[in-house]
């Protein structure tokens, strides 16, 4: 909170200071970084929210579960995430075999896990990665397959990515996720009695694998 706050603060004062006179375009670049942080200090009211409410219920969230098609419900999130900004110089893929897949699943945490994946596939990667949502009926289960063919993990960041405020990155660009984004789909997968797994080469890009019960 400390270092977004600064910020705001930071450029707040600059644009009140009388003795300059700033141009338009100065003005607006000033607004739009009071505006940018503004944006992630309520993702991190909301990521720290999030995590309280699942330290408090010992991952027990309760959810809102109704029988739905996963494989509709991810087509369109892929689709939004594709229209996303960030996502301009990235190829977003969507594929199953199957026409529909109805499971149980709560809309709005099904819906924080893929976004939170796919966006963490966008951020750590370089443009033109190649990102890939799979889902497969396995029997019992089904599962959801976010491949890239970006930059890997080294070992150090694939053992500690679901752990709460490890900032890892694998890019030379900085990040302002609040450490807190794959903790909280880690314990979402698991509220939904899912798992995730993940593998990941250096230069050989990154697979998370999430399996959901069908009942």
């Amino acid at each position: 909170m400390k270092t977004p706050l600064t910020y705001i603060t930071g450029y707040s004062t600059l644009l009140l200071n009388d003795q300059y006179k700033w141009t338009k375009d100065e003005a607006h670049s000033f607004i739009q970084e009071i505006a940018d942080k503004g944006k992630h200090m309520e993702e991190l009211i909301q990521d720290l929210s999030l995590v309280i409410q699942l330290n408090q219920s010992e991952g027990k969230l309760p959810l809102q579960k109704a029988n739905q098609d996963i494989v509709e419900f991810a087509k369109r999130i892929v689709a939004t995430i594709s229209n996303y900004p960030q996502a301009d110089e990235y190829i977003l893929h969507f594929h199953t075999d199957h026409t529909f897949l109805y499971i149980d699943f709560d809309t709005k945490y099904m819906q924080r896990i893929l976004q939170n994946i796919l966006m963490n596939s966008i951020i750590h990667n370089p443009p033109n990665t190649d990102i890939y949502t799979h889902i497969f009926d396995a029997d019992q289960s089904i599962e959801i397959h976010i491949v890239d063919n970006g930059v890997g993990m080294p070992s150090d960041l694939k053992d500690n990515i679901f752990q709460q405020y490890y900032r890892g990155t694998t890019t030379d660009a900085s990040s302002e996720g609040t450490g807190l984004g794959m903790a909280i789909v880690h314990n979402l997968v698991q509220a939904h009695r899912g798992t995730i797994s993940i593998e990941s080469e250096l230069a050989k890009g990154t697979t998370f694998v999430i399996t959901l019960p069908k009942k």
